[in-house]
């Protein structure tokens, strides 16, 4: 797993940095649990730079890499800045897969490689047919929420409270969410 723009010659770690626990936010899935994924997914075979998904998108597929890699990017003024690589085994996701929002991050092809791609309701299928494999990606949801999400994304949290009825499943959802976020006003 390769992070850029994260320094890691510091002694002192924050052990709750998704970044830094990468084995638990950025897990691996077998080749069992891939072998019983390709069964609900399309397999493609991609060239390097092909762009999977960008910022603003909504309903973004599911991707798990089976061969080279996908970047993970973020757009800057001075250009775009990959700060995650998800390599061999490991899969993509966004909040969108949950919650219909735009999404924050684009995603290519690092190099030439092949992913399994799932649409929502093929996505959907494979979290409630593959209980293992929905409780890894759960899993890694989870831990990455609830450690580190961007300023700019609790913003986006906060605007949905305000506009949500208040017993909505949205609101709901965030209601459970935000505590963990450790967010100070």
């Amino acid at each position: 797993m390769e992070t850029a723009n994260v320094d890691r010659t510091t002694d002192v770690v924050d052990p709750s940095d998704p970044y830094v626990r990468t084995a638990q936010t950025f897990p691996v899935l077998t080749e069992e649990q891939i072998g019983r994924a390709r069964l609900l997914g399309q397999e493609e075979s991609l060239p390097k730079g092909t762009i999977l998904f960008e910022r603003g998108e909504r309903s973004v597929d599911f991707f798990i890499v089976l061969q080279g890699n996908i970047e993970i990017y973020e757009h800057r003024h001075d250009g775009l800045n990959v700060f995650t690589v998800h390599r061999e085994q490991q899969f993509t996701g966004e909040l969108d897969l949950f919650n219909s929002r735009q999404i924050l991050v684009g995603g290519r092809m690092g190099e030439d490689g092949s992913v399994l791609r799932f649409d929502r309701q093929q996505f959907r299928k494979l979290m409630a047919a593959e209980p293992d494999i929905g409780e890894t990606v759960m899993r890694a949801f989870r831990r990455f929420l609830s450690n580190r999400i961007p300023v700019e994304l609790r913003c986006n949290y906060a605007l949905n409270l305000v506009g949500a009825k208040p017993w909505s499943h949205l609101s709901l959802s965030i209601r459970c969410i935000v505590p963990k976020l450790k967010i100070s006003g």
